[in-house]
């Protein structure tokens, strides 16, 4: 995803022109292009004047069956009351108080969290013609991938399989940053989708295997028996896992070594867990101290608003980043 740093009128402004061609550039009509680009201008404003500053991130659905168009607008502003704020004509700040409420009637999908002095996250989907979001997969699960300031693409990826009897999620760290970086996890990505096997292991030593031509990634592979409960973790380098249910986290461990260039040993895994469990995958653009403890609702809220809230406290500024959210059912 694309990431605006908001602090004045004209970042918003170039968020709003990046929103409006990119869906042009997926096959939105001019229309549709355009409810997205006022959203990103009502969420902005929002930001500027509740919370002074804060991110926006914008880019294409990792989720959706169709093509769809996502915005995430995220601050450390002081919070607000969520159903008296979509409410038209309420306002804290003067203003008419339609835009959120707006924003709402407009998206495909809108999802909020917030809480007092802890700030906001908004999640907002459009999807062409006003037509229905249709999640790709059973399991309802979320991915943030963002590229270090500077940088034109990520070297983070992350990805998901699903089959009536396991979920399997990817997250690959290309090794430095830039075009070469997403080369490596570009491929680790393709070898994930086209192998047949679903064992974490064999997945991690297919990757490794192909890696051999890049510069090398930190690679993660988790299956989830969803009949048995069971997640089966595998990983080479430093991307982190952990199994969230209620208050209590389960982290979870990989093997030294860089996927492509060394490791020693491929080495999985088993962890057992409760339904509605929340798997947390992430490259160590996040720190590895995150806790959910302190986000009061935050745990049944949308994959996309834990993923956002978790690299909006826990994300490294001079790194890319990602992190992946599934919710186990």
């Amino acid at each position: 995803m694309h990431c605006f740093r908001i602090s004045e009128p004209s970042e918003i402004a170039e968020a709003r022109r990046e929103t409006a061609a990119s869906a042009r550039a997926m096959g939105f009509s001019a229309e549709d292009a355009g409810r997205a680009a006022l959203a990103v201008t009502e969420l902005g404003t929002n930001i500027l004047k509740h919370a002074e500053h804060g991110q926006m991130l914008l880019g294409a659905s990792l989720t959706s069956a169709r093509p769809c168009f996502e915005i995430v607008a995220i601050d450390h502003g002081p919070g607000m009351d969520v159903e008296k704020c979509l409410q038209d004509g309420y306002s804290t700040a003067g203003s008419q108080g339609t835009g959120l409420g707006a924003t709402r009637r407009q998206a495909t999908t809108f999802d909020v969290w917030s809480a007092p002095g802890l700030g906001t996250a908004i999640h907002v989907r459009f999807c062409p013609g006003r037509a229905a979001y249709e999640r790709r997969d059973k399991t309802n699960w979320a991915g943030l991938v963002r590229a270090l300031h500077g940088e034109d693409v990520s070297g983070d990826a992350v990805a998901v399989r699903e089959t009536g009897e396991y979920f399997t999620a990817l997250v690959s760290d290309g090794l430095g940053h830039g075009a070469l970086a997403a080369d490596a996890s570009a491929l680790a990505v393709d070898v994930f989708s086209r192998t047949h096997a679903m064992d974490a292991d064999n997945l991690v030593e297919a990757i490794h295997a192909a890696l051999r031509v890049t510069r090398g990634a930190a690679i993660a592979v988790t299956t989830c028996d969803v009949h048995r409960r069971l997640a089966t973790f595998s990983g080479i380098g430093n991307i982190a896992g952990g199994l969230v249910a209620g208050a209590a986290v389960k982290k979870m461990t990989s093997m030294n070594g860089t996927a492509g260039l060394v490791a020693r040993r491929v080495q999985s895994f088993q962890y057992p867990y409760l339904a509605d469990t929340l798997l947390v995958m992430h490259s160590d653009g996040l720190s590895g101290a995150w806790s959910l403890d302190k986000f009061p609702g935050l745990t049944q809220s949308e994959p996309m608003l834990i993923a956002a809230v978790l690299y909006r406290d826990f994300g490294k500024a001079r790194d890319d980043a990602s992190v992946l959210v599934a919710r186990l059912s």
